[in-house]
């Protein structure tokens, strides 16, 4: 195939046609690629069997269809697309799970909380924990001072999926290297998919 030349291609369109909307063009441009990897695929029916359970966990406890698509999002995207609960950081970082929560810190707390409650480490487990986190109902503060309580109330007033991916990312995850932009993506397939790929 042959190299397509973006350039060439504009000068050619404006030539014939001087009030050629630039703008119109590359913003079509921009929705037919993100409509392009909008529907979800998964590598193997253990993946998607993860991503409906998570689904259903965040349903079942009465959440929004934005603010289910922002947490799974994150979700997604924290656990290299895979929503596999046993996943280590692959960079050999600290980071174990759906949620990266990383040994030394949140992975920590989150084993000390199994043990407390004679659970063991799950996909559901983990579920129970992050919910626990937002809800501020662990026995102790997960998130930091007031976070919970801003995070669940933005949560369940969120009107955007940018709006609840954004909330996640930047009181939940705080991510050295955020990728807003990556996890948005993922959490609109998520929307999309919840509501019939409309």
């Amino acid at each position: 195939m042959s190299e397509f030349n973006v350039k060439e291609f504009l000068d050619r369109r404006i030539a014939k046609n001087p009030v050629f909307d630039v703008k119109a063009f590359l913003k079509k441009g921009k929705q037919i690629a993100s409509e392009f990897y909008q529907d979800y695929s998964f590598d193997t029916p253990q993946q998607q069997e993860d991503y409906k359970t998570i689904v259903k966990f965040w349903k079942d406890k009465g959440y929004s269809n934005y603010a289910i698509a922002g947490i799974v999002g994150n979700l997604d995207h924290e656990s290299g697309n895979t929503f596999d609960y046993t996943k280590e950081q692959s960079s050999g970082g600290p980071g174990q799970g759906i949620a990266q929560m990383e040994k030394g810190g949140m992975f920590d707390r989150y084993n000390s909380w199994l043990k407390t409650n004679k659970q063991e480490d799950s996909l559901l487990g983990q579920l129970n924990y992050i919910h626990g986190a937002i809800e501020d109902n662990l026995g102790f503060d997960e998130l930091g001072s007031g976070n919970a309580k801003k995070l669940r109330e933005g949560l369940k007033n969120v009107q955007s999926v940018d709006e609840a991916t954004t909330l996640m990312q930047n009181i939940f995850f705080k991510p050295g290297k955020p990728n807003l932009e990556r996890r948005i993506e993922l959490s609109n397939r998520v929307y999309k998919e919840l509501n019939g790929n409309k």
